[in-house]
């Protein structure tokens, strides 16, 4: 083989290697895709749209913040403990961001007990903590604890958001209980699901990266 034949073959082999090794790390595929701390949710795609009454007493739809990126909750005024620790998170994140990336994220924090919840008992919550964000009821919340009484609407989004809940202690007016699942969804601004964190005990920081990462997408 003559020397520049044996150049030829090197070049074509270097060529082929080259080739191989970017099919081999998927680097023909672009980046690989962002890792978030979060959790993915177990049904995803688009966030159920719903329009619920704030604690102003006045409409507030989900479809309104589009646009915007969204951190849901759930909750309920009554609760001692996980409730509470989610949404001192939420307002830790909130007063964490950017001025500029605070008005690009919508908090809204939605209630598990409608037969307490009424949108003042909402409004008192929320000015107590300093929360101001959209606090959510129905117009006809504050049937005590009268299981007879449904709320159909606030059903579907639970439902929806793989929200299931318990009471108990039903028939007592006040002490009665509610056990429920504590997700907490990051949106996107098509509000698409695109991250959940549930229960209580994550780390703001981390949910902070998520939020992020979202706003400059």
């Amino acid at each position: 083989m003559t020397p520049a034949r044996g150049r030829r073959w090197a070049a074509r082999l270097l060529a082929l290697s080259v080739s191989l090794c970017l099919l081999v790390a998927g680097c023909l595929g672009g980046e690989s895709p962002h890792v978030f701390n979060g959790e993915e949710p177990n049904v995803g795609g688009t966030a159920y749209r719903f329009t619920l009454i704030d604690q102003d007493n006045e409409n507030w739809s989900l479809s309104d913040a589009e646009g915007k990126v969204v951190v849901l909750t759930f909750m309920f005024t009554r609760c001692p403990d996980v409730c509470l620790a989610v949404t001192a998170s939420m307002l830790w994140v909130q007063n964490n961001l950017d001025e500029a990336d605070r008005e690009q994220v919508q908090f809204v924090s939605v209630t598990v007990d409608p037969w307490s919840d009424t949108s003042e008992v909402m409004r008192e919550y929320s000015s107590s903590r300093g929360a101001e964000w959209p606090h959510l009821t129905v117009a006809n919340a504050g049937a005590g604890g009268d299981s007879e009484q449904n709320y159909t609407i606030l059903e579907s989004i639970w439902g929806q958001y793989g929200v299931g809940l318990e009471m108990y202690g039903i028939g007592d007016d006040t002490d009665y209980l509610i056990e429920h699942a504590l997700p907490t969804y990051i949106l996107d601004r098509t509000l698409e699901k695109r991250v959940v964190w549930p229960g209580s005990e994550w780390d703001p920081q981390l949910f902070k990266q998520d939020v992020e990462y979202l706003l400059q997408e």
